[in-house]
């Protein structure tokens, strides 16, 4: 039995492609707590994913990265994962984390729940949309203050550590998390086809969608 310390743990909820979704921690059955919620999920992004995979008889799945943690360990941790990652919101991975980690979430959890208590039988005339759409002015901005940005020694060291432990490294928007692919350049005919190919996948999704 582990102390109550060591209570804590980093899990990551993926999608059936294998890509990531959402980075966390907690303790108990804290993973739980998001598949009870589901599709009404307080984090719209997060809800869009269980419920685009409720339609498509898919399911989110839940992996624990590591266990019995300090509660500063689990903190450090989430925020290595989630930095490497990327979040959605910001346009800078796959994501539906709305903050970066550590003791931040939960002040920005606490907020959300007095904003939701406040705004209780409020109509809320975004609800049902299908998530945030970032300008191209906003992009801009958070690349700007993220460009020249240098991880320190100890968070590539920690990431490192993870990612030879899994034995791949991570490719948001590719299909699974192991990727043979990674880090191989393709010729320029080989990236023409794919190109011609991808092209052509979009037109009929497009012909679909209108027809």
């Amino acid at each position: 039995m582990t102390d109550d310390l060591h209570r804590f743990y980093v899990y990551v909820l993926f999608r059936a492609d294998g890509r990531p979704c959402y980075v966390g921690k907690g303790s108990g059955k804290r993973t739980k707590d998001h598949f009870r919620m589901g599709k009404s999920h307080y984090n719209s992004h997060l809800a869009n994913i269980f419920a685009k995979h409720e339609r498509e008889g898919l399911s989110v799945r839940e992996e624990i990265i590591a266990k019995f943690l300090t509660e500063a360990e689990a903190f450090e941790l989430e925020k290595v994962l989630i930095a490497q990652h990327g979040r959605a919101d910001l346009g800078t991975g796959c994501l539906a984390n709305l903050t970066d980690g550590g003791e931040g979430a939960i002040i920005a959890l606490e907020a959300r729940q007095k904003i939701v208590a406040a705004h209780k039988g409020v109509k809320n005339p975004a609800k049902g949309r299908k998530g945030r759409v970032i300008s191209k002015a906003t992009r801009e901005k958070i690349a700007a203050v993220r460009r020249g940005k240098k991880r320190s020694p100890e968070t590539c060291a920690k990431m490192s550590a993870y990612w030879t432990s899994r034995g791949s490294r991570p490719e948001c928007g590719r299909r699974g998390v192991e990727n043979a692919s990674f880090g191989k350049k393709r010729s320029e005919e080989a990236r023409a086809l794919m190109s011609a190919k991808a092209k052509e996948v979009w037109a009929r999704r497009r012909a679909a969608r209108t027809a």
